[in-house]
């Protein structure tokens, strides 16, 4: 599996039953997990992973863990699957590194590794990214007050998002929170771990999906829900498609919009604003 990544900056990584992908100059700084895997503060503490931030000799990080499942019949079945496709950790990596060289932004990856073992079915996967400084795209729009600061970062999620799919990418969990966007309103993918390459089929729903994820978010973060639509004229404005066909897609953007709003309310358990 690590044959068929080549990147001349990476070295091979193994450190007892962990195997992986480690970037050079961080091999000995990222040497021992069960060291560097407790450093740093917590940020996500839970059953199944866990997320911590670290402030690096070489630089600030944040390190993500995923553990085995709970229970033998879910670790067999996770083991089993495991020797069916690339682990989660390399997969992310590469698409990182793809997203990087189509000139898209997102954390640059440092360490992508996997702990696979038959005699204890386990299944862990450990990745390591430096960190952004740069606030999550949620952060800014908590803090905006003025309706051209909303108008301007809703322009530049449009344009982002937009660009991610022209480039072939859609975003595995496409929120306001896993976003970071510096000065000049550029914006950068975080939590790719689900990202991947737009395939032929089923594009124009991933691509909906995508919207949908983000809107159903940010409208409750917004003074008022008609400034939703900055964001919908960001992402088509560079659309060569003909009108009714744009308008067709739109139509249905608002339907599926609906229905995750709807699903939304039933898991919060309170009202949220519409598309106006």
């Amino acid at each position: 599996m690590n044959e068929q990544i080549e990147q001349a900056d990476w070295l091979e990584y193994r450190y007892g039953s962990w195997k992986g992908m480690v970037r050079q100059g961080w091999e000995e700084t990222l040497q021992k997990p069960e060291k560097f895997c407790q450093l740093g503060e917590s940020v996500i503490d839970k059953a199944d992973r866990s997320v911590r931030r670290w402030e690096s000799p070489l630089g600030n990080v944040y390190v993500k863990r995923i553990y085995s499942p709970q229970g033998l019949s879910a670790r067999l079945l996770t083991y089993g699957k495991n020797l069916l496709r690339p682990p989660r950790s390399l997969q992310v990596w590469r698409v990182c590194e793809a997203l990087l060289e189509a000139g898209l932004r997102c954390p640059k990856p440092l360490l992508a590794a996997y702990d696979y073992r038959l005699h204890a079915l386990a299944s862990e996967e450990l990745m390591v990214a430096a960190e952004l400084p740069y606030p999550l795209f949620s952060k800014k729009l908590r803090e905006s007050d003025l309706a051209a600061e909303f108008k301007s970062l809703l322009q530049a999620a449009g344009k982002g998002i937009r660009m991610l799919h022209d480039k072939g990418f859609i975003h595995g969990d496409c929120l306001p929170g896993n976003m970071c966007i510096d000065q000049e309103n550029n914006l950068y993918f975080l939590d790719n771990d689900r990202t991947a390459r737009l395939s032929l089929l089923g594009a124009r729903q991933a691509r909906l999906r995508n919207l949908v994820q983000f809107s159903s978010r940010t409208l409750p973060l917004l003074p008022e829900s008609k400034l939703m639509h900055e964001f919908i004229q960001a992402y088509y404005l560079t659309d060569q498609r003909q009108s009714g066909v744009v308008k067709k897609e739109q139509q249905k953007f608002k339907q599926m919009l609906e229905l995750r709003l709807e699903q939304l309310e039933l898991e919060l358990g309170r009202k949220l604003p519409r598309l106006k």
